[in-house]
C-alpha cells in the first residue's frame, strides 16, 4: 500500500482501520495508507494534508475511505483511454441511418433503476458523499432592542352602545304665525316759515 496522507490535527479520538480490520488510534503526524477508513466518533474532528497538497476536513460521526477518489490528480486521462470504442460509434451511425432504435442498438448503461454496486451481491446501491465540515464563530450582535409598550386607549362601553342606537327625529317645528306689517310712518309736520325781520 502507498501513503495518501498525513493526519494534520487530530479533536477528540480518531482511528484508522485497515483492510484486515486492525483499528489504531490517530495522532497528528500519523501517515495513512491508500484503502484505510478514517473513523470519527461523535465529538471528534481530523484534519489531513493529502498528497495532492488539499486538507481534507473529516466532521464527527463520520467514515471516509482513503482511495483515489479523495484526492484530486492534475492527471489527464489519455486519448485512448477517453475516447469511445469504435464499434460504438459504427453501430450508432448504422443505426441512425436505418431509423433504427438506439436503445435496442447499445448495450444498457450501468446507471439507473438496473444499475447497481457492480456484480450480484457485490458493492452497494448507494452513493456515500463526503460532508465538508467548516467550523464557523457564532455572531455577535451589539445592539439591543426594547420595545416601546402600546399606548393605552381608554374605551367606555357603554359610548360605543350608545353610538350604535339611532337618534330620535327631531320633531317639526310649528309654522310661525304671520305678524301684519307695521304702518308706514306719518310724514312729518311741516316747519313754519321764520317771522320776517323787524324794519
Amino acid at each position: 500500500m502507498s501513503q495518501i496522507a498525513t493526519v494534520v490535527a487530530v479533536t477528540g479520538t480518531a482511528f484508522a482501520v485497515d483492510a484486515n480490520g486492525n483499528r489504531r488510534a490517530l495522532k497528528a503526524g500519523d501517515f495513512l495508507q491508500k484503502g484505510e477508513v478514517v473513523q470519527t466518533p461523535a465529538g471528534s474532528r481530523v484534519e489531513l494534508l493529502m498528497d495532492d497538497g488539499k486538507v481534507l476536513a473529516v466532521a464527527p460521526e463520520q467514515s471516509i475511505k482513503l482511495d483515489e477518489s479523495t484526492t484530486q490528480t492534475a492527471e489527464r486521462p489519455t486519448a485512448q483511454d477517453a475516447s469511445v470504442a469504435q464499434g460504438t460509434i459504427d453501430t450508432v451511425i448504422q443505426a441512425l441511418e436505418r431509423g433504427g432504435d438506439l436503445n435496442a442498438q447499445l448495450d444498457a448503461t450501468a446507471a439507473g433503476l438496473g444499475g447497481g454496486g457492480g456484480g450480484e451481491g457485490e458493492g452497494s446501491s448507494f452513493v456515500q458523499l463526503l460532508r465538508i465540515f467548516e467550523g464557523v464563530d457564532p455572531l455577535a450582535y451589539l445592539y439591543s432592542f426594547t420595545p416601546q409598550s402600546a399606548p393605552q386607549i381608554d374605551v367606555n362601553p357603554l359610548a360605543v352602545l350608545a353610538l350604535d342606537t339611532p337618534a330620535p327625529a327631531p320633531a317639526p317645528a310649528p309654522a310661525p304665525t304671520p305678524v301684519p306689517p307695521a304702518p308706514p310712518p306719518a310724514p312729518n309736520p311741516p316747519v313754519p316759515a321764520p317771522p320776517p325781520p323787524p324794519a
